[in-house]
């Protein structure tokens, strides 16, 4: 009886959380025009810029875009939707010339009448999230026509940290939080380091105080965007914004000893005695720094397969040497050979391999430089090299079975 009941109670939850309705709008960042597909059904009669779809009940769909110019490629993508919200993911291509599709923001449709069946929105335009004016603890995509030529930066206005949480006016609650739970998992919180990564520069910090904003983090995950050390992120004002973004405070210092300088962790230190805060925060403790041992990459946290990357300038010379030479096999011949007496990043390994023309050698250097790679766990970033998913899915093979 009691198997039965918890069969019952399982059902009522699915049924009950899969009720409310989520929204997709996909649209392209330089105003590229594009068909929309969604499980194999296309939804778009002619090529769009920005396409919301609305009233969808299911909490993942395979999205195929299609771009009216076909040279553009094409994008598959599985997303996962929460039931209601509406989530907004924006096409842009990247420096190698290809284009992706990433996740962009996410805002509730609570409130909004209770939809009925499934329905498409053309806009044409670029989604601008901006802040309800009658209500503002809640964030909506809004949309703002614009010349499809042109790109458009978007505006994000601010908002007070709302994650499962009371509004408590901007002070801190007893435990220095003003959040009660962790909202990113590590997934999403690996996407988001990701798209960070291809952030413009000069936008980083902005994305993560927008984050900060509305996203729940762990010490542990705050400590993580420190250690990227971004040039163009004040680390100190971030981690003092994020103390009221993080749910595990009793564990903030793990974020104070990211900060190599003495002077800097007493700071925060002080910073965060002065919130009023209960939580405990340790005294800290110090030593001597040591050298290292081997290279430590900025937020790698993977398995290392040698000590020391080569260096910019040991790099940049191996890439003149081999585009200064005319056949395919002395290109591969001397790029094995720099391989196997250097250790190299994943990043540089994409580098060598964008210098053979051949499908087949590309693959064949993957390979072999696997064994002399520093950040091995990054080894996927290498699937965008090739042209063909076969090469992807033999070069995966190889790695499992070493």
């Amino acid at each position: 009886m009691k198997y039965f009941a918890s069969i019952l109670l399982g059902l009522f939850i699915a049924l009950t959380s899969y009720s409310q309705k989520s929204n997709l709008t996909v649209f392209s960042e330089s105003g590229e025009l594009f068909h929309l597909t969604i499980n194999g059904i296309q939804k778009t009669d002619t090529a769009q810029s920005n396409v919301k779809i609305k009233n969808l009940d299911q909490p993942r769909y395979s999205v195929k875009i299609e771009f009216k110019d076909k040279s553009k490629g094409v994008i598959d993508k599985n997303v996962f939707l929460k039931p209601g919200m509406e989530s907004v993911y924006a096409i842009k291509m990247k420096n190698n010339g290809r284009y992706v599709m990433r996740w962009h923001s996410e805002s509730s449709i609570n409130g909004m009448p209770t939809p009925t069946k499934e329905e498409v929105v053309h806009f044409e335009t670029e989604p601008d999230v901006t802040v309800k004016e009658n209500s503002p603890d809640e964030v909506k995509t809004g949309f703002k026509r614009i010349d499809n030529v042109q790109r458009v930066d978007q505006r994000i206005e601010k908002t007070e940290v709302k994650h499962s949480a009371q509004s408590y006016n901007g002070q801190f609650v007893p435990n220095g939080t003003m959040c009660s739970s962790p909202s990113m998992n590590a997934k999403e919180f690996m996407d988001f380091k990701y798209n960070l990564e291809e952030e413009n520069m000069f936008k980083r910090e902005d994305a993560i105080e927008n984050a900060l904003d509305h996203q729940c983090f762990l010490a542990e995950q705050i400590a993580a965007l420190l250690k990227l050390e971004y040039s163009t992120v004040d680390n100190m004002r971030i981690a003092r914004l994020a103390y009221r973004s993080t749910f595990n405070t009793e564990d903030y210092m793990v974020v104070v000893n990211t900060f190599d300088s003495k002077s800097k962790r007493e700071s925060l230190l002080t910073f965060l005695q002065s919130t009023g805060s209960t939580a405990h925060v340790p005294e800290p403790t110090y030593s001597e720094p040591q050298e290292p041992t081997h290279y430590q990459m900025p937020g790698y946290t993977g398995a290392v397969g040698c000590d020391w990357p080569a260096s910019d300038e040991e790099y940049s010379s191996i890439i003149s040497t081999i585009e200064n030479q005319s056949f395919s096999d002395t290109k591969l011949n001397t790029a094995k050979q720099f391989a196997s007496s250097k250790c190299l990043t994943v990043d540089q390994v994409k580098g060598l391999m964008e210098q053979f023309s051949f499908e087949d050698t590309k693959l064949e250097f993957a390979k072999y430089a696997y064994e002399h790679t520093y950040d091995i766990d990054n080894y996927f970033k290498l699937n965008d090299a090739f042209s063909f998913e076969s090469s992807v899915s033999e070069l995966q093979e190889y790695i499992q079975n070493k």
